[in-house]
């Protein structure tokens, strides 16, 4: 349920008045940001969430004027400490214009929401994921890879596609490549080593991706289902759910793939939680 919402306009937070022409709104042009807060109103993976945001903005050529007046609005998030878990999601668009696509804006739209954080997932699937392999293939696309862009059509279809039992699914490209899951970015356990997908061609750079980068060696590569089929272990992650063992995989034909609580991806995952969580 969303709680607080904001508009940054003419240099202050303030209540919403999205103006009709926002280029968001008629392209999707803009990012967007999911952040889990702390009981202070502080945001721990900040750092993270700020460099793929300026990414995005380089990536879609946002002018200079527009990044001074979105810098000046992300230094000043109305943030508020709450003994509740909270959650915000930060909208950045590149602002109102005359239609077409040529962009000619020179002040950006920044939407900023307050919100109850859900539990973190170990708390709502203890048992693990059960997870199945999407038939919407996601499809590549190097000048957008990586960020986190207002385009979310391929992931409104494939979780239209989840099946019953899914708490979430495996997304492949057009040319079969283990992508992320739907929701989260994936790791795979082999042999004592951490390995996730290639995202240099599409998919989203997940801050708790990133962030567990910085603590262990994560090897990005290209990835095949049977590479994820035949792991000792998998993991998915995102900022909001934290760090989530894979129990099954299901399958088609050849059968379901079950990993167990006592796999490397259970207990990686309760590791990496753990370590997660201290910055909270």
């Amino acid at each position: 349920m969303i709680e607080h919402t904001w508009q940054w306009r003419e240099g202050s937070w303030q209540p919403v008045r999205w103006p009709a022409d926002d280029r968001g709104l008629h392209y999707g042009d803009g990012v967007f940001e999911t952040l889990r807060l702390n009981d202070s109103g502080a945001i721990p993976l900040w750092a993270f969430h700020h460099l793929r945001l300026n990414d995005g903005f380089k990536r879609l050529r946002f002018s200079e004027p527009l990044m001074r007046d979105v810098q000046d609005a992300l230094v000043s998030l109305p943030l508020v400490p709450s003994p509740d878990a909270l959650a915000a999601k930060v909208i950045v668009t590149r602002g109102g214009g005359p239609r077409g696509y040529a962009a000619s804006s020179t002040r950006a739209n920044v939407l900023f929401q307050h919100f109850s954080a859900p539990p973190w997932g170990r708390e709502r699937n203890p048992d693990g994921l059960c997870v199945g392999v999407n038939p919407v293939r996601l499809a590549q696309q190097p000048l957008l890879a990586g960020i986190k862009h207002l385009n979310r059509l391929e992931q409104v279809l494939a979780r239209e596609a989840f099946a019953d039992d899914w708490q979430e699914s495996v997304m492949m490209d057009a040319e079969g490549n283990v992508i992320e899951g739907c929701m989260s970015n994936l790791i795979v356990i082999k042999n004592g080593k951490f390995l996730t997908p290639d995202l240099s061609l599409c998919g989203v750079r997940g801050v708790v991706r990133e962030w567990l980068k910085s603590e262990v060696e994560l090897v990005e590569q290209r990835m095949s289902l049977q590479q994820l089929i035949s792991a000792d272990g998998v993991v998915f992650c995102n900022s909001l759910a934290g760090f989530q063992p894979v129990r099954c995989l299901v399958g088609d034909e050849s059968g379901d793939i079950h990993w167990h609580e006592d796999s490397s991806g259970f207990v990686q995952a309760q590791q990496w939680q753990k370590a997660l969580e201290s910055l909270f």
